[in-house]
């Protein structure tokens, strides 16, 4: 997230520092002297490209309907979120919606294919820079190309990645308006490895990691959660099943997450759990 100015209430000492991530985060120095509150004052240009991943007639029209209103609770999500940890973001991101595309990004490879994986984003960062020039929108911090497929009897659509590096993330969503809260839950866990979050699930089942996966890992009892942690990515209801949220209201930021991706030192610096 890019910071043009300092709120009045912070005193001199805070400064602009810029993680590894290439995004800035206010050092915190300040904060614990004033109690005051980091206010994010640009917010972040997102492009969102809405791809018709199917060709169907059908979610060429869905997209086509779509407007930037669809996202706000990516942001009302946000500023929920960072507000625990000492943030007040109004807003984190400001929208702009492509015209619908109907050509297919690259294909990403299987998460163990390094070779393939290196080539893979030299194509897909020359693909996302093409659509950049091509299109009449002001060049974004973020690009997200949003890959929507009809509705069918096969929930599950695929990998969706977020590459902090490109700058850019791929969706796979579904053409479908009761699906639009459930499609800006992938859409922000995707949006947050670009900004820097890792996931908190296991990989080879999907099942949240205690306890940086966790939104409540204090909770007693522990089971069931109440809400998922947005990069663990599911609700823990028992110790083997497990739930996708429903919506972004569902969903909370963990204190791990908040550091890596809010830059906040102080919780680095004195995290309760060391992860699984």
């Amino acid at each position: 997230m890019r910071l043009r100015q300092l709120p009045e209430r912070l005193d001199d000492q805070a400064a602009l520092l810029h993680l590894p991530g290439g995004h800035p985060a206010l050092v915190l120095e300040a904060l614990r002297r004033t109690g005051g509150t980091a206010v994010f004052v640009v917010a972040t240009l997102f492009s969102v490209y809405p791809v018709v991943a199917d060709g169907a007639p059908a979610t060429e029209r869905f997209a086509r309907s779509l407007d930037v209103g669809v996202f706000d609770d990516i942001n009302e999500f946000f500023a929920r979120a960072a507000q625990p940890y000492g943030f007040t973001v109004s807003p984190a991101f400001r929208f702009q919606l492509a015209e619908p595309l109907f050509e297919l990004p690259p294909e990403p490879p299987g998460r163990h294919a390094f070779t393939a994986i290196a080539w893979w984003s030299l194509k897909m960062r020359w693909w996302a820079w093409l659509r950049d020039w091509n299109d009449d929108l002001i060049t974004p911090d973020i690009q997200m190309f949003v890959l929507y497929h009809g509705v069918s009897g096969n929930n599950e659509l695929g990998i969706s990645v977020g590459m902090r590096k490109g700058r850019y993330g791929i969706v796979k969503a579904f053409a479908s308006r009761e699906l639009l809260p459930k499609n800006n839950v992938v859409l922000t866990h995707e949006l947050l490895h670009v900004l820097g979050a890792t996931d908190k699930y296991v990989l080879s089942t999907g099942e949240p990691v205690f306890p940086d996966g966790y939104a409540e890992p204090g909770r007693v009892p522990l089971l069931p959660q109440r809400y998922a942690e947005i990069m663990g990515g599911r609700i823990p209801l028992d110790y083997e099943r497990s739930a996708m949220p429903g919506s972004l209201r569902q969903c909370r930021m963990g204190r791990l997450t908040a550091a890596e991706v809010l830059g906040h030192r102080e919780f680095v610096l004195t995290r309760l759990y060391e992860s699984a």
